[in-house]
């Protein structure tokens, strides 16, 4: 497991933390210290060879409902308090995105999990790793 020693005092130290741990071969660990609620730090470069385009992504994927899934995503980080399920808001209200998209490989994740023993506070930190072919088997 990871341990970061010092306490966090801000999000621009837990982001710092983060980046210096991203390529650890450990998944997840504790991190001293409560922060912040949750905080995500993608990797430093995106994959040069994937789509760059919300369609041209849902092609390559074979999710033909991609572009409605992400608008449906944008509502919901728009309007975190409205009372309506994600699947009974209208489309039309849902916001439109034709901007290009970039696609990250790996991230770390810190958050808050009291329930879990974990560093003081109950802050731990996951690393992602997304791959296309694992063990030479996949897609």
């Amino acid at each position: 497991m990871t341990n970061v020693d010092s306490e966090c005092d801000t999000e621009d130290h837990v982001a710092e933390k983060s980046a210096s741990h991203i390529d650890d071969p450990e998944d997840s660990g504790e991190v001293a210290g409560p922060c912040v609620e949750a905080h995500v730090l993608l990797a430093r470069t995106p994959q040069q060879k994937q789509a760059k385009h919300i369609p041209t992504l849902a092609h390559e994927l074979s999710i033909p409902s991609l572009a409605h899934l992400v608008r449906a995503f944008l509502f919901i980080q728009l309007h975190p308090n409205d009372p309506r399920h994600p699947s009974k808001v209208p489309l039309l209200e849902c916001p439109f995105y034709e901007g290009k998209i970039s696609i990250f490989s790996s991230a770390s994740s810190m958050f808050y999990a009291p329930s879990d023993l974990c560093g003081t506070g109950g802050m731990c930190c996951e690393y992602i790793r997304a791959t296309l072919n694992w063990r030479n088997e996949g897609p």
